[in-house]
């Protein structure tokens, strides 16, 4: 981009740009041109660019082959000539292919104020690279450029040669260029004879002072032969000073250039800290800007007494090879004055050292305990290789595991140790080994730690030994460290043999690190089998290959840093404890329920601890609420043969769940003896019972069954795939049906094309009344070939036609071998309670692998019934059913009811039904009264509430015989108890009318009453004589008057003519008088 103002300020003005000319330094060897260079014009806005401008360019040249370039500047004429409107910034765009990757021309450019060149460049040999949007680099390097165009035209007279004498001015020389100290003073001075010019004026003014205390700062345009320059900022400036002779108008200029050295300055060590010897490089930070300064390094040992390094005179310097700490600073010096000391920088010489080890033995599968020290400032690290690849803990005591048999652990003192193994251990990781000579090939990798060293790697070679192999580490393309070396084994794909390589790359912290063999004359990978990523925490991640699904080459990588002494073995030895037997009371127990767990053994001198020490004693009570696991440590303290042995041992618990919830009810509580009651219970199990809806295993002599559709090419992919239903698999071979004889095969036959087929059912079945339905089959997992891209997925439909897949598809791909797996599928709710669901397997394969399937089941769950069985107290009543009907309890009594689920696990609830008593009611023995007689009767059961036939409420009702009339009357009584039950009793009571009878013990008898048409009438316990028999009715009208003759004999009357109806018969005579009711019937 060339800015308007500078096509302006150069003369040119709007109109056609004709050409473009490049100023070369050097031409490329060979200089042959490229055949499509293109050069093309536009404008923009922009005065900086940050982003290709790809549309409204005008192609001005090409793409052609452009004139053989020379040094110096070559013009390329357009084709046709660009229109510039005068005002724009150019937009020069130049785009080709070169023949010669390396052949390059060097131009002269200018360096401007803004990113004014963007580029982009390619190795490779594609030709559309150009034609594309790739990343720009900017650039603020700009080639210079002339334009051939339209210039300002002048209008001029002709030209007069003019002859300008020029003498020569007086010398003039001033303090020659020199360095000072930082805030340091120092003099200029015009050195020349002062009387040759009257004027001295120096610039730039700052810094610059008239005084020597450097307190009066110099003025612009001031005329001084001397100034004083005093300065913090480090930097080297150039002071002119200008002088004139006002008389004669000569000038002159001399110049000086002063570096003011820095004030300060750090030196650093690289390595900062070295173990047991090396060297180090130490630095000074700035290392520039010290002019004419001496530079002098210092050593000490104590860091406080310093002594000249000698021949140490620059900013850097290489220590030799140091065996003990040592410090370093830098001294600066102008000329004999010392301008700084520099900070000191350590470097630290470890060589730690362990002053003691101890190790431990054990009686039992028990923990050892092993102490070690070491000198201050250093750590204790414990490892369980004799490398010190494997880290097991820092620090004293280290705890090991549960010791089981005889073991060695590695101990050393150390700083700053970090790192270990990371990487596939070997090529066994799977099945599939091949050997390739693959150079761009391997594992991408990060470091995490400040810095990292990667000590070696295992190689598989396959070559002859003595094969050339290079080792790489690259980051972005460019490679960071290599090793190279030759070959000591030799191997196959059957028998792989390890070679370690000492690769020792000491890297930075960074991402995106690449290792492969540059030189690989064939060395082993797994298909399959990987497993990152591979970690050292906080140290080295090895994040993917360069193809998934492989491993590439590079095994078992030891990488460590800081510093180790040499690992001491320590050996635990170890001796079996004497056994323990360990159980349980019940081994499966309801929630809610306790079991006795029990820990025994022939050795008399255990104590037992449980659950950590919670728990103490050989047996103990438990009660889980989930399975659980009982530990018991059994420990002997006795100082017998056994003393300190410490045998482990555990019991598990399975806890069943009570049913979800259960209720209870009664008809009612509270009953009369005699009554009976319902009861009810109602409870939710928890369980789920399960039915198959469908179930297909393939078992059609090696056809489709029937009830499946074979769909291929479902993506549209063309392709030879098929779905057969053979006995045995091809690859992996060897296996058979999972379930009968036959299996589902499906391969495309369209190795890294794609190909997906779907078998569907086309019957469907139902899912209503079911609250969960599952979809199970089995599946052939493979661990050759490492993609996700073959794999089968279960699909779903409601009409039998459009199809949706239920999660993720099972990849058949398994590092862990070859062996059916049945999967499993819950279908979302949705898909419950409907009256048709169809079911499919899509099948996927992209590299064509065998996907096979067997045995589909479809289970549906719903909720499993509870059973329940009733008991009571007193005992006597028993039942099965949920809700028994018509009890008879006799006695008041609680009901309770038990709730089992399918694990014989039960809740129980309870009811109490009260039992009232019958009142009993007694109004005594039938009665005869007279009708002037009152009689009371007594129903008892106080509190209760009464009703008397006579019209009373209380518990007692008094009776006039009168008022029952003569005769028999039926007296009762309902008694109504507290509790509602019921009680009843009746009494006859029978009135006679005794008025007038002056004998009460005198009496006469008549009959029968009721009579009909004859009346006996029996006078005989009366005197003899005449007596007078007379009849009333109700009414009180006398309907008989007859005089009768008492001889002693019953005397008959005639009550033919008398109408049926009561009446009140009259005796009266010989003193006595009798009176009563009669009844006379039809």
């Amino acid at each position: 981009m060339i800015t308007a103002a500078e096509l302006q300020a150069a003369g040119l003005i709007a109109g056609n740009i004709n050409a473009i000319s490049f100023n070369l330094s050097a031409v490329p060897s060979p200089n042959t041109p490229p055949t499509d260079y293109q050069i093309s014009l536009g404008t923009t806005s922009n005065s900086t660019l940050s982003a290709w401008t790809t549309t409204g360019l005008t192609t001005v040249f090409g793409p052609a082959t452009p004139p053989t370039i020379t040094t110096g500047w070559n013009t390329i004429t357009f084709s046709a000539p660009y229109a510039w409107d005068g005002v724009s910034n150019i937009l020069v765009d130049i785009r080709g292919t070169e023949l010669y990757g390396s052949a390059n021309a060097v131009t002269y450019n200018t360096t401007t104020s803004g990113n004014t060149t963007l580029y982009a460049y390619t190795t490779t040999s594609n030709p559309s690279f150009w034609t594309s949007d790739p990343t720009p680099s900017t650039s603020t390097s700009r080639m210079n450029t002339r334009f051939n165009g339209q210039g300002v035209s002048v209008c001029a007279s002709p030209r007069t040669a003019v002859v300008a004498t020029i003498g020569a001015a007086p010398a003039l020389s001033i303090t020659p260029d020199t360095s000072i100290c930082n805030n340091a003073v120092l003099a200029l001075n015009v050195t020349s004879n002062l009387s040759d010019f009257d004027s001295y004026v120096w610039t730039p003014e700052a810094d610059l002072y008239t005084d020597a205390a450097c307190t009066t700062p110099y003025t612009v345009g001031a005329n001084a032969s001397t100034v004083y320059l005093k300065s913090t900022t480090a930097a080297t400036t150039e002071y002119f000073c200008s002088a004139l002779n006002s008389g004669t108008g000569c000038t002159n200029m001399d110049t000086v250039e002063v570096t003011v050295l820095p004030a300060a300055a750090v030196a650093s060590a690289s390595p900062d800290a070295i173990c047991v010897s090396g060297s180090s490089v130490i630095d000074v930070t700035p290392n520039t800007g010290f002019g004419t300064a001496t530079f002098q390094w210092m050593e000490s040992t104590d860091n406080v007494t310093f002594s000249d390094v000698v021949g140490a005179n620059a900013t850097s310097y290489s220590t030799p090879v140091l065996t003990d700490t040592t410090y370093y600073k830098l001294v600066v010096e102008v000329g004999s004055t010392v301008c700084l000391e520099s900070s000191v920088a350590s470097v630290i010489v470890h060589n730690p050292s362990l002053l003691t080890a101890v190790t431990d033995s054990v009686c039992g599968d028990v923990p050892a305990t092993l102490t070690a020290t070491t000198d201050a400032g250093y750590d204790v690290y414990w490892f369980s290789d004799a490398l010190g690849t494997n880290l097991l803990s820092t620090g004293s005591p280290f705890v090991t595991p549960d010791i089981t048999a005889a073991t060695t652990y590695y101990v050393a003192a150390g700083v700053d140790f970090a790192g270990g193994i990371a990487g596939a251990p070997n090529t066994g990781i799977s099945a599939s080994l091949t050997s390739q000579t693959s150079t761009t090939s391997g594992i991408n990798f990060d470091v995490l730690a400040t810095e990292a060293t990667i000590h070696s790697v295992d190689i598989y070679p396959t070559a002859a030994i003595g094969s050339a192999f290079t080792i790489r580490v690259s980051q972005g393309g460019t490679t960071i460290a290599t090793y190279s070396g030759l070959t000591t084994v030799s191997g196959s794909e059957t028998t792989p043999v390890v070679m370690t390589v000492p690769v020792e790359f000491t890297l930075p912290a960074g991402t995106g690190y690449l290792m492969t063999l540059s030189v690989n004359p064939g060395v082993i990978r797994n298909s399959g089998g990987d497993a990152f990523p591979y970690t050292i925490p906080g140290y080295l991640t090895l994040t993917s290959s360069t193809l998934s699904g492989y491993y590439y080459y590079l095994y078992n990588w030891n990488a460590t840093s800081g510093c180790l002494s040499a690992l001491t073995p320590l050996t635990v030895e170890h001796t079996t404890a004497p056994a323990i037997t360990v159980t349980a009371s019940a081994g499966t127990i309801c929630q809610g329920e306790s079991t006795n767990v029990s820990a025994s053994s022939s050795n008399a001198g255990y104590t037992y601890t449980w659950q950590a020490g919670a728990l103490s004693g050989a047996t103990q009570s438990v009660s889980p609420t989930t399975d659980s696991t009982f530990n018991v440590v059994a420990t002997d303290n006795s100082g017998g043969a056994n003393d300190g042995c410490i045998a482990n041992g555990s019991v598990s618990i399975v806890v069943n769940p009570v049913p979800v919830s259960l209720s209870i009810d009664v008809s009612d509580n509270s009953i009369c003896a005699g009554e009976t009651i319902d009861l009810f219970a109602d409870a939710v199990s928890g369980d789920l019972a399960t039915d198959t809806i469908f179930a297909e295993s393939f078992e059609n002599a090696g056809t489709i069954p029937a009830g499946w559709v074979a769909a291929l090419d479902v993506d549209g992919n063309a392709t030879n795939a098929a779905l057969t239903y053979p006995t045995t698999t091809s690859y992996p071979s060897g296996f058979n049906a999972y379930d009968g004889t036959y299996l589902v095969r499906f391969n495309s036959y369209s190795v890294g094309v794609g190909n997906s087929a779907r078998l569907s059912n086309s019957t469907g079945f139902p899912t209503t009344g079911y609250d969960q339905v599952d979809v199970t089959f089995a599946m052939m997992r493979d661990d050759g070939y490492s993609t996700d891209n073959d794999n089968v997925a279960l699909q779903y439909s409601t009409d039998g036609t459009t199809w949706y897949t239920l999660g993720t598809p099972f990849s058949r791909y398994s590092a862990a071998g070859d062996a059916w797996e049945v999967k499993s599928v819950t279908l979302p709710d949705s898909l419950e309670n409907l009256s048709t669901l169809y079911i499919a397997f899509l099948f996927t394969s992209a590299y064509g692998n065998d996907v096979y399937i067997d045995y589909v089941n479809v289970k549906g769950y719903y909720p499993a019934p509870a059973t329940y069985e009733w008991t009571s107290v007193p005992a006597g009543f028993t039942s099965t059913q949920q809700n028994p009907m018509g009890v008879a309890p006799t006695v008041t009594t609680q009901y309770t009811v038990a709730a089992f689920n399918s694990y014989g696990c039960s809740l129980t609830a309870d009811t109490t039904v009260t039992v009232n008593p019958i009142p009993s009611v007694y109004l005594g023995a039938d009665q005869d009264i007279c009708d002037t007689t009152t009689i009371t009767l007594d129903a008892g059961n106080p509190g209760s509430t009464f009703n008397w036939s006579t019209g009373g409420s209380a518990q007692t009702e008094s009776i006039l015989g009168a008022d029952l009339g003569a005769g028999a009357n039926v007296v009762s009584v309902t008694v109504t108890s507290a509790a509602g039950c019921i009680g009843y009793d009746e009494v006859t009571i029978t009135v006679t009318v005794c008025d007038g009878i002056e004998d009460p013990t005198m009496h006469i008898s008549y009959y029968p009453n009721p009579a009909t048409d004859m009346l006996n009438l029996d006078l005989s316990e009366l005197p003899a004589g005449d007596y007078r028999f007379e009849m009333f009715n109700m009414q009180g009208q006398k309907v008989m008057d007859r005089i009768l003759v008492n001889e002693g004999n019953v005397i008959l009357v005639n009550l033919l003519d008398v109408a049926p109806g009561s009446y009140v018969i009259s005796v009266n005579g010989n003193n006595n008088s009798f009176r009563n009711y009669l009844t006379i019937q039809e």
